[in-house]
C-alpha cells in the first residue's frame, strides 16, 4: 500500500502499518528534525552505507552503549584511531587484553620477536606474550601496581637478578642475554612499576613476593 506525501506539513508525521515501509532514492535522502530524531526496532537495527559512515555530537557527548552483548570496532583492512584532547580512560570491570602483532613495537626494539600472541589466565602478568617462533616464550610485559613500602622490594628483587639499582624512571638492565627495562610512574596516586623482560625466572621472583599486582587498572580506584 504506497503512502504518498505532497507537501510540507508542520506537524508530526506517523506511520504504523502491519507490513514493512521501504523508503527508496535514486539520488538522496535527507531526515532532519528541529528537536530529537529517534530510529527504534524491537529485532536489529543496521545502517549501511557504500563508503563513509559519520557520527558527529557537536555540544553533548557521543554514547554506544550495548546492555548486555560486546561492542565491537573493527578496521577491517584499515586503521583504527582513538584520540582526545583532554582525558582518555579504558575501564573494564574484569580485563583488558591487547593483542601486538609485529610493527616496531617496544619489545621488537629489544628482543627478536617477529609476532606475538596473547595467553590470558594468569593473574599476575599484563598481559603474557608467547612468540610464535618455535612457540618458545620470549619476553613477559608485566605490570604492577605496588605499595610504597613494596618499592624497595622491587628494588631489590632487580639488583638480585640484573645486580643494578632501580634509581630513575626508565632504566635498562642487561646480563648477558638476559634484558630489563624498567618504568617507574604515578597512576591514581598510585606507585606502577613496568616491566618488560625476557628473564622468566625474574618475573617468578617478582610473583613470589605477593607483591600487589594489577591488570589494566583493576582495583584502581575511582
Amino acid at each position: 500500500m504506497p503512502i504518498w506525501i505532497s507537501r510540507r506539513l508542520q506537524g508530526e508525521i506517523k506511520f504504523q502499518l502491519p507490513v514493512d515501509i521501504s523508503v527508496n532514492r535514486i539520488d538522496k535522502i535527507v531526515m532532519n528534525a528541529g528537536g530529537d530524531f529517534s530510529c527504534g526496532a524491537l529485532g536489529n537495527a543496521a545502517v549501511l552505507a557504500g563508503e563513509q559512515i559519520g557520527l558527529f555530537a557537536r555540544s553533548d557527548s557521543l554514547t554506544l552503549n550495548a546492555s548486555e552483548g560486546p561492542v565491537q570496532i573493527q578496521a577491517q583492512n584499515g586503521e583504527v584511531h582513538i584520540s582526545a584532547e583532554q582525558k582518555l580512560s579504558l575501564v573494564s570491570a574484569s580485563d583488558i587484553n591487547f593483542l601486538i602483532y609485529s610493527g616496531g613495537d617496544i619489545l621488537q626494539g629489544y628482543f627478536p620477536i617477529e609476532k606475538f600472541s596473547i595467553i590470558s589466565g594468569s593473574a599476575s602478568l599484563y598481559p603474557l606474550f608467547l612468540s610464535l617462533e618455535k612457540d618458545k616464550v620470549y619476553a613477559y610485559f608485566a605490570r604492577f601496581m605496588i605499595k610504597p613500602e613494596d618499592l624497595p622490594v622491587v628494588e631489590q628483587v632487580v639488583e638480585f637478578f640484573f645486580h643494578g639499582k632501580l634509581t630513575q624512571e626508565k632504566k635498562t638492565f642487561a646480563d648477558h642475554d638476559k634484558m630489563l627495562i624498567c618504568y617507574k610512574f604515578k597512576e591514581f596516586n598510585h606507585d606502577v612499576v613496568r616491566f618488560i623482560t625476557n628473564d622468566n625466572g625474574f618475573i617468578a621472583g617478582i610473583c613470589e613476593k605477593k607483591i600487589r599486582a594489577t591488570r589494566a587498572g583493576r582495583n584502581i580506584p575511582r
